[in-house]
């Protein structure tokens, strides 16, 4: 793995914490913690504010760094900032990061931004059909999820047929990469056949609407998507969500803005980060009683991780 952080050799050995912690997966945190490191670089060059998330914060307040059983790292980004960092993605990240988005890569499945490290692998089971890699024309390095939060309608109304749009939005942009990058598979069964003719259907569908539109039907619709993500962006209003990563959001994940505006720095597995002040409000919001320890299977289940091999010889 290519990484810029050094860890002390203890850091890797196996230990308990709740569950067993083998070296495998604190090789994998390493990585995930140097893209940690990478982005908070990036963010504090250039004065942009940013929190970590999710399971990372509630790893953070409930066992002083990342939960035994986790397997990524997130952070939050409002979309005035995230708008600062795109700006400078590009020339601060280079090999083996990667800056994902729709802009930069727009084959990728995942939907939300992410910073990657191309030296290495994660293949998602979403992201797999019979056993192969289906969406293949992509970087599939390991990666630090970025949430951004956009503003949204505090009409609950308004909110609703909001939500209604993007989730329409997403459908067609799914429908667009699926149609454009999976390979079409016949087989001496009667499903296979039906999956395979579906598939030359959508196919000639999204043909056609490119020649309608005279661009790419997936890069137009996830413009159309961001687009509408953002029509809230110069509106005061009092709530965010996460919509670019979920189209229509559960309660939640609708956040009160006046309670994300401030940050502090915390120590979390060596680095210096910033984390929400309001983080008691937040962790309750996401997930409850979080005082509560469950121990539950990593969130990405099944998946190909690989710190050691590059991303480009299992797609080859």
């Amino acid at each position: 793995m290519q990484i810029k952080m050094t860890f002390a050799q203890d850091f890797f050995k196996e230990e308990t914490k709740s569950i067993k912690v083998g070296s495998d997966r604190k090789r994998l945190w390493a990585v995930e913690l140097d893209l940690l490191a990478e982005f908070d670089r990036v963010c504090r060059a250039h004065e942009i504010k940013y929190s970590i998330d999710g399971g990372t914060m509630l790893g953070k307040v409930r066992h002083n760094g990342i939960i035994p059983w986790d397997d990524d790292i997130d952070v939050i980004i409002t979309r005035k900032e995230y708008e600062k960092l795109r700006i400078v993605a590009e020339k601060e990240f280079v090999y083996p990061y990667f800056f994902q988005t729709m802009q930069s890569d727009p084959n990728a499945t995942l939907g939300h931004p992410v910073l990657r490290n191309s030296s290495t692998t994660a293949i998602l089971k979403s992201e797999l059909i019979d056993g192969k890699v289906a969406f293949n024309n992509f970087n599939h390095g390991m990666f630090l999820d970025i949430f951004v939060l956009d503003a949204i309608p505090d009409n609950a109304v308004e909110r609703k047929a909001f939500f209604a749009e993007l989730v329409q939005l997403k459908a067609l942009i799914w429908r667009a990469k699926v149609a454009k990058y999976l390979k079409i598979r016949w087989g001496f069964n009667i499903r296979k056949i039906l999956r395979a003719l579906h598939m030359v259907k959508e196919k000639l569908l999204f043909a056609w609407i490119g020649m309608k539109l005279g661009k790419c039907p997936l890069v137009f619709y996830q413009d159309e998507f961001e687009k509408a993500c953002r029509r809230y962006e110069n509106v005061d209003t009092k709530y965010v969500s996460h919509i670019l990563f979920m189209p229509d959001p559960p309660e939640n994940r609708i956040v009160e803005r006046a309670k994300i505006q401030m940050t502090e720095d915390v120590e979390f597995m060596g680095l210096t980060v910033p984390m929400l002040k309001e983080w008691d409000y937040y962790l309750t919001l996401l997930y409850g009683n979080w005082r509560k320890q469950v121990i539950s299977a990593s969130q990405h289940g099944e998946c190909i991780f690989d710190v050691d091999r590059p991303y480009t010889e299992y797609l080859n």
